[in-house]
């Protein structure tokens, strides 16, 4: 329901870029113990036609050493994940938003540099659709309500479709209100 999360929305709720004022670039980077990322998000608004965003985020789990059967080195086995989305959102009137997210996700594991010992390379991918809406009420103190449904798509196939795993759908609904300091002094 936050209508001030800028460039963070085509990731939580596209709705919350339909009124954003100016073009924004975003990026960060993540290190922890299991995998460091980036991610740079771009966005583009227009009173004429609503608010374009793009993004992109790479996931890196970092490489393993691959060895024979008596443990020597025989080659490294990379270990990422990306993702690719375009978002698109716009005003209806003066009280409600709605944004759509299309996301690409690829994953790879077992890219293999040198010989793996038979490891085989797997990798999939998936496409997903984001839905937001937010609605500011006509109320004394200013305040949203906001709705998400994430990742409408097929499901992630690595192998073959009897093990392809479904995405992890979600359904979210908000409240965001700002109280005036000056509402505060008695």
């Amino acid at each position: 329901a936050d209508t001030a999360l800028g460039a963070e929305g085509i990731w939580w709720n596209a709705a919350a870029l339909a009124r954003v004022k100016s073009k924004e670039i975003a990026f960060h980077h993540s290190q922890t113990f299991l995998a460091n990322s980036e991610m740079l998000t771009l966005v583009f608004p227009s009173r004429v036609i609503g608010t374009v965003a793009v993004a992109g985020y790479f996931v890196d789990y970092g490489d393993v050493q691959a060895t024979d059967d008596i443990g020597n080195p025989t080659g490294v086995v990379s270990n990422s994940s990306y993702l690719l989305s375009a978002s698109y959102a716009t005003p209806i009137g003066t009280r409600a938003s709605l944004g759509l997210t299309y996301k690409f996700f690829a994953q790879r594991f077992n890219n293999c540099s040198g010989f793996c010992n038979g490891l085989s390379i797997a990798s999939g991918s998936s496409s997903a659709l984001d839905v937001g809406l937010q609605y500011a009420l006509p109320t004394a103190f200013p305040m949203t309500l906001g709705m998400s449904v994430r990742n409408l798509g097929p499901k992630l196939q690595v192998k073959d479709q009897p093990q392809a795993d479904p995405l992890p759908r979600l359904i979210q609904v908000g409240a965001s209100s700002r109280l005036p300091i000056a509402s505060l002094a008695a």
